[in-house]
């Protein structure tokens, strides 16, 4: 439940950068559910946007 509610907050935080210029790199403790974050974000711009990947 708590994992939900941070990958939520922290997924929202990327999404709200998206159209922003700045290089954006995503750095996390090892074996917190990063890779997992950034796959929740590739569905999400894969929704958004259709044909984008």
């Amino acid at each position: 439940m708590i994992v939900a509610l941070i990958q939520r907050f922290y997924l929202q935080k990327l999404i709200n950068v998206i159209g922003i210029s700045d290089i954006k790199v995503v750095t996390w403790v090892r074996h917190c559910w990063k890779s997992e974050l950034l796959l929740a974000l590739k569905s999400y711009i894969e929704n958004l946007i259709p044909n984008s990947i």
